[in-house]
Parts: C-alpha cells; sequence; structure tokens
C-alpha cells in the first residue's frame, strides 16, 4: 500500500531523527532499554554477573549503533555512543565498588576513589568536547581570516598624494558651473 499520512502524524516522532531505512530502530533501542532495566534483573541481584551481562550488552549495542550508523545526523549517533559509554562507565564502577579488595592486594582507598571518579567524568568531558570542539575551530578560523586581511592590508603601499593628479571635479559641481555660466544675467529677462 502507500504512505500513510495519519499514521506518520501519529507515530513521526517516534521514527523522524531515523534514516528512512532504520524506521525501526526505535523499536530496537527500546529492547536494549527493556534488557538493562528488567531482562538483567532476573540474574543475581548485585552480583558481578550481573554487572557483567550489562557491561557486555551495553558494549555490543553500542557497537551495533556505530556501525550503522541509523540517525539522521552523525552528531545524534556521537551523542548515542556517548550515553552508552555513560551507561558503561557506571556499570564499571558498580562492578569495582563490588569487588572485594583487600590491603594484601595492594589496595588503596584514596586511589581507587581517585579512579571511579575519573571514570564517571570521562564522558562529561567528551560531552563538553563535542561542544567546545566546534567553538575552538570557529575561532581559529575567525583568527586565520584576520591574519590574512591584516597580511593583505600591509601589502597596499599608501599613495603619495604630490604625485596624483587633479581629481576630476564631481559631475555635480560641473552640471552647476555650466549652468551657472550661461545663466543669464538679466533676472528680469523673460524666458
Amino acid at each position: 500500500e502507500g504512505f500513510d499520512n495519519q499514521r506518520y502524524i501519529m507515530f513521526g516522532g517516534m521514527v523522524s531523527s531515523y534514516q528512512p531505512g532504520y524506521w525501526f530502530f526505535e523499536i530496537i533501542n527500546m529492547s536494549h532499554k527493556l534488557f538493562l532495566c528488567s531482562i538483567v534483573v532476573f540474574f543475581n541481584s548485585g552480583s558481578p554477573e550481573q554487572f557483567l551481562i550489562a557491561i557486555f550488552e551495553v558494549v555490543l549495542f553500542a557497537g551495533f549503533v556505530a556501525i550503522l550508523s541509523p540517525h539522521n545526523s552523525r552528531f545524534e549517533t556521537i551523542m548515542f555512543i556517548v550515553v552508552q559509554f555513560a551507561l558503561l562507565s557506571i556499570l564499571i564502577r558498580a562492578l569495582v565498588i563490588k569487588a572485594q579488595f583487600s590491603l594484601e592486594d595492594g589496595y588503596d582507598q584514596e586511589n581507587w576513589n581517585v579512579v571511579l571518579n575519573v571514570i564517571i567524568l570521562i564522558p562529561i568531558f567528551i560531552v563538553v568536547g563535542l561542544f567546545v570542539l566546534p567553538l575552538l575551530q570557529l575561532l581559529l578560523e575567525c583568527c586565520k581570516r584576520w591574519r590574512r586581511m591584516r597580511k593583505k592590508l600591509k601589502q597596499i603601499q599608501p599613495v603619495d598624494s604630490s604625485k596624483m593628479d587633479k581629481p576630476e571635479r564631481n559631475h555635480a559641481d560641473q552640471w552647476y558651473r555650466d549652468l551657472t555660466r550661461t545663466a543669464d544675467p538679466d533676472p528680469d529677462a523673460e524666458f
């Protein structure tokens, strides 16, 4: 059958961010979320196996999205992968916290806190970088243009006014002089 405008109006918001060939990708994305929220729960709660399965699924799905690139814009795909990376960093942090370390293993609480905080902050820095990088590129381009313009202005030689011919008179001035020269000096004369 043909394209149904009414259905697109009803469901267009769900598929408008995807390329036409990947209109179904929202269903796959919802399956991913369903797996993380409800399927993983059936494993031993808080066990390392639960975290490892969730980590495996997040990495697999992020790779799947990176390869297919189903979104309309590359920026949306990059942001989606950054979100998956943030999920991954949270899961890794939870797995490391869950692991039982002892002082015999060379465990240092302060170092681990720094490492765990860095794991969480990496996605934030990536997102900030994605927004700051285009601004920096724009600033660099403006600086390059400014330098080129200054270089061109320095190449222009100043003009010596003593070597210049007298400038031609303005056409309006010339017209006025011609008009007053030919005008009848007698104001009482008839036209």
